[in-house]
């Protein structure tokens, strides 16, 4: 077996468990309307541009990898979430890009909550994508 052929089995093995779906926009090319003074939020003139729509897998890492985050007087053990999408049709997403859960197969929870991309993995046998992520509330 081949290092080409090995990669192309675990990226298909990869694909088989990415049963969710999400939709990646650039939000620089968002372009606001006018404001709502009733509401105090601008109409969206043109939405983001997507780069990226289809399958997925949501991972949120364990508390204790080393990230916290300070609430008031206290740190807090932060869990970092991760989207896997494949390798192939990655190419335009970018740090700062906006991820939204849009269908999920095992956790209905997943669904519209929005992430931004923090990091990105990029390796020579990369069997997926990995966006390391913070959550949007």
């Amino acid at each position: 077996m081949t290092a080409g052929s090995a990669l192309a089995r675990g990226r298909t093995a990869a694909a088989r468990i990415m049963v969710d779906t999400c939709t990646i926009t650039d939000p620089a090319t968002e372009v606001r309307g006018a404001l709502n003074t009733s509401t105090g939020t601008y109409a969206v003139a043109t939405p983001a541009t997507a780069v990226y729509t289809g399958a997925c897998r949501v991972r949120l890492m364990s508390p204790g990898n080393g990230q916290t985050i300070e609430a008031g007087d206290a740190d807090l053990a932060a869990a970092l979430p991760s989207v896997q999408i494949p390798v192939s049709g990655s190419e335009s997403v970018r740090v700062g890009h906006m991820v939204e859960i849009t269908a999920a197969a095992y956790d209905t929870d997943l669904v519209g909550r929005k992430f931004r991309v923090e990091s990105i993995s990029h390796y020579t046998h990369a069997v997926k994508r990995t966006l390391l992520c913070k959550e949007m509330l």
